[in-house]
């Protein structure tokens, strides 16, 4: 009986210490401070000029001087843009019990009690531009009959010539109402005259020529660790567009990137759990050629912060704190 009774007591006391360390045994989560990350994003511009096939006799027949006479494509910068993605810093990862935390899906933290990943919203660029593209120039043209069975460049450039003073007498007339033609209500007039602006434009391109413009995408990563001057940061030659840094035959597009720390003495942190943040240093950056500054701006660069524990009560459920996900830097604190 006592040996039952001594049993049972050593049980209940497993089981109580049992309940007590499962009790104890809260849920670990970890996240990371962000890393910043700076991607540079540019648009090159290439001009592909096509020469018309009766270039020859614009100023014959049209009196036009200023017409395309050679193929030639170039290129030249459009735009430089700047933008920052944060990844998770493996030097600065901790984690919390019992925590109500968003992650983004490197497991960067944005935001404490929030309950939603608005915070964690990634960032949207516009950076789309429509491309411009031609068929050639005679699928493109209303060609006469003349036209077509001319047997000479020189007849076929004639006739062109003509149906374009015939298109602009056309238009004088349904503009002053004086056509046979002209239409009884304003609708169908514009339709009329919208007609005839293409098909003229058309044809005048069988002498001017025509420029195809379209817009090439590059994109560069920097890890702003360290400062950096005239770093070549792409080439580009007017007729091959970007080529590589050691091709001379292109100019040279620099970056120049000088960071300031954040003068703020980081926390006194005795153990690596809890909720941190940062305070981001600043980064000066300029992208510029020799003959143009294309970009000038200053970012949140988180390498360059000083770390900071956030305080116990701040971190209570009636309190919501969103960070950005770039420089793990605090954007708000608010009260439920």
């Amino acid at each position: 009986m006592k040996k039952l009774l001594i049993t049972l007591l050593i049980g209940l006391i497993s089981l109580g210490s049992f309940a007590q360390k499962q009790k104890n045994n809260k849920p670990v989560i970890i996240y990371s401070l962000p890393k910043t990350i700076l991607l540079v994003k540019v648009e090159v511009k290439e001009i592909k000029e096509e020469v018309g096939p009766y270039y020859r006799y614009a100023e014959r027949f049209l009196g036009l001087k200023d017409v395309i006479t050679e193929n030639k494509t170039n290129y030249e910068v459009e735009k430089v843009e700047i933008h920052r993605k944060g990844i998770a810093d493996e030097n600065r990862t901790y984690q919390v019990q019992n925590g109500f935390i968003s992650l983004n899906k490197r497991g960067v933290i944005c935001g404490i009690n929030t309950g939603s990943k608005k915070s964690c919203k990634k960032e949207k660029t516009k950076c789309k531009r429509e491309n411009k593209s031609y068929a050639n120039f005679i699928a493109n043209t209303v060609l006469t009959e003349d036209q077509l069975v001319a047997n000479s460049t020189a007849k076929m450039a004639e006739n062109a010539a003509k149906q374009i003073y015939r298109i602009r007498e056309n238009r004088i007339n349904l503009i002053s109402g004086e056509s046979e033609r002209t239409p009884a209500d304003g609708k169908s007039l514009k339709v009329m005259l919208k007609k005839l602006d293409q098909t003229e434009k058309a044809l005048l391109t069988l002498f001017t020529g025509k420029s195809i413009i379209k817009i090439l995408k590059e994109e560069y990563r920097i890890t702003p660790d360290k400062n950096l001057e005239k770093y070549v940061l792409f080439r580009i030659s007017a007729l091959n567009g970007i080529v590589d840094k050691d091709d001379l035959s292109g100019s040279p597009v620099y970056l120049n990137a000088s960071y300031t720390k954040n003068a703020t003495p980081p926390a006194k942190i005795k153990k690596g759990n809890g909720y941190f943040y940062n305070l981001p240093g600043i980064a000066n950056i300029s992208v510029y050629s020799e003959e143009k500054e294309f970009l000038n701006k200053e970012l949140e660069i988180s390498q360059h912060g000083s770390l900071q524990k956030l305080p116990c009560k701040v971190t209570k459920k009636n309190s919501k704190v969103k960070y950005d996900n770039k420089s793990g830097a605090i954007l708000s604190i608010e009260k439920e």
